[in-house]
């Protein structure tokens, strides 16, 4: 008959440590899927909002600076007075 255990060193797993390593998996999960918390989230959020109307603003002075230009270029090929006309 032969030994029900032996002394033999074996590469394979035990039970305990597989249920060790699914339950640390699942906690990485769990931290994973929660996110970062609602306050850094708003401040993102705000950070962004500001960050856009600076490009609005940025947008709208060049809009400006070139049609306030090119009107005045244009009146200027045309030989109008430009001083008569409020040009900033």
């Amino acid at each position: 008959m032969k030994p029900r255990f032996s002394n033999k060193p074996t590469n394979a797993f035990t039970l305990v440590e597989l249920l060790v390593v699914i339950a640390v998996l699942f906690i990485l999960l769990a931290l994973v899927d929660f996110g970062p918390p609602p306050s850094a989230k708003k401040k993102a959020q705000r950070i962004a909002r500001i960050n856009n109307l600076k490009e609005i603003g940025l947008t709208d002075g060049s809009v400006q600076q070139l049609t306030t230009d090119g009107l005045r270029q244009a009146l200027q090929q045309t030989g109008a007075a430009t001083n008569r006309l409020a040009i900033p």
